[in-house]
């Protein structure tokens, strides 16, 4: 009985903190992207006055380069969290120059928006009431990659299979298989 009621603890944990990470990953990606926007409404117009007798675009540049840094450069770890690891480019930086920090602002712009969009795709999978069941079986797995030995996806399935099911067949055998060993014994 005790392990019926574990395992339905264990299923409901499991499901709150799916829905958990799926609102505050919705929350932090809508508060970066808002951060995102309000960057760019402050973005200077292009304008040609009467004392500039041509129009400077590197001068533009790095006002809005500037801009970019001022405003973003504290959230940089916030953006690096929600983006997957292979499209992270390194942070906005003083050292680079006007045209390569505006090319990483709109990256990492399109690269939010295009992770919102695909959060908001995978909605129905965050609440699912099979994915903490799927946890629940991945436990053994989980707890080797803990110590270093990470397995593929189908090696951690037959692993957390078989350790299930020595488990419960040592549960199931193990107070006549020591009544065994001490009969043996004396």
């Amino acid at each position: 009985m005790i392990v019926l009621y574990s395992l339905i603890a264990l299923y409901v944990f499991f499901f709150i903190k799916s829905i958990g990470t799926y609102f505050i990953r919705v929350k932090k990606l809508n508060f970066i992207i808002n951060k995102f926007n309000d960057v760019r409404k402050k973005f200077p117009e292009r304008q040609i006055s009467s004392n500039e007798p041509y129009y400077n675009p590197y001068k533009q540049n790095e006002e809005i380069a500037h801009i970019i840094i001022k405003n973003l450069f504290d959230d940089m770890p916030l953006i690096s969290d929600l983006l997957p690891y292979d499209f992270y480019t390194g942070s906005f930086s003083l050292n680079d120059d006007a045209e390569s920090v505006i090319k990483k602002f709109t990256t990492y712009y399109d690269l939010l928006a295009s992770e919102y969009s695909s959060l908001q795709y995978k909605k129905l999978s965050y609440f699912s009431l099979i994915k903490p069941i799927k946890e629940i079986f991945l436990i053994p797995s989980k707890i080797l990659s803990w110590f270093g030995l990470t397995l593929g996806t189908i090696s951690a399935r037959i692993f957390s299979l078989l350790t299930i099911v020595c488990v419960g067949v040592f549960n199931r055998y193990i107070s006549k298989s020591i009544d065994w060993i001490i009969s043996l014994i004396s």
